[in-house]
């Protein structure tokens, strides 16, 4: 089992690669969508054929999570809704990573955009505009919507071609030079995305659901050192792949003031979001984003 363990991850990046040169980005989508499906389905009835660990371990993490216990259909639902979804997330990086900008307008097609208004509205406000996110649903596909707008943007800690990508590392001084490179991008009034769960640099830990989540409070006091509208958005899938929904939310609260005390504010309002989009969407959450009770 654990050289079939191994097969699997080896062979993954190949099979992504060779969708994307193979088929239209749509297609290649579904395609990876329904294999996901399948493959869950026949590994639960086959033992032979491997599953990631993390796949197995999902129904019990999302009921601690949740406070629900799964019953054996509804757990092999979930562990087939967690395959797909990991693997439609890696086709994502990898089709946009290996495919021009121009190609974006394919994908497009398929996305649904809700509350564009409230992305408009704070760009016009002319002190640039940070988009945060979670690692839930589907985030990738943020970038054919923002790529659309014609306005520069950087992405930090999120897989970005064709331009600028900001890593994060552990190394504070990196991410201290990080931000500022992202404080001189706002400035130009540009656009800056970031997925703001998880321990990169100063951050607080709050309850979530039944359990609790670390939300990295670099974005927060960088939108309100500067007075740049923190937008909230999620990527969702609730007809599956290759359909996305890209839901914009009206810009958290920034308050008068700097520092951890000051930011607790936003990130409540951020975590309050993201907690309902978890309840209504819970297969796609990733529970190693946050701590089960």
């Amino acid at each position: 089992m654990r050289g079939a363990t191994r097969w699997w991850a080896r062979g993954k990046p190949y099979g992504m690669a060779g969708l994307v040169r193979l088929l239209p980005l749509s297609a290649a989508l579904a395609a990876v969508d329904h294999f996901g499906r399948l493959y869950a389905q026949a590994a639960l009835r086959e033992r032979w054929l491997p599953l990631p660990a993390a796949a197995l371990a999902f129904p019990s993490e999302l009921g601690r999570l949740l406070g629900t216990t799964a019953g054996s259909a509804d757990r092999a639902r979930q562990i087939e809704e967690y395959l797909a979804g990991v693997l439609t997330n890696e086709l994502l990086v990898t089709a946009l990573d290996a495919r021009p900008a121009s190609d974006y307008r394919s994908l497009l097609r398929s996305i649904d955009v809700r509350g564009r208004e409230h992305l408009d509205r704070a760009l016009r406000g002319g002190r640039g505009l940070l988009l945060v996110s979670a690692h839930f649903g589907f985030p990738y596909a943020i970038q054919p919507v923002v790529a659309g707008l014609g306005v520069p943007w950087v992405a930090v800690g999120v897989p970005r071609p064709h331009a600028d990508r900001l890593a994060v590392t552990a190394d504070i001084w990196t991410r201290a030079r990080v931000l500022h490179q992202l404080e001189t991008e706002l400035a130009n009034d540009h656009l800056g995305i970031m997925l703001v769960d998880g321990r990169q640099g100063e951050a607080i830990r709050l309850p979530f659901l039944h359990g609790e989540v670390t939300i990295a409070l670099g974005a927060f006091i960088l939108a309100q050192r500067i007075r740049s509208p923190l937008v909230p958005f999620f990527v969702v899938a609730p007809d599956r792949p290759p359909r996305f929904r890209v839901e914009f939310g009206p810009p958290l609260t920034i308050p008068v003031g700097t520092g951890v005390r000051a930011a607790r504010e936003p990130v409540e309002e951020f975590v309050q979001i993201y907690r309902a989009y978890v309840e209504q969407y819970p297969t796609h959450c990733r529970p190693d984003r946050l701590r089960p009770g």
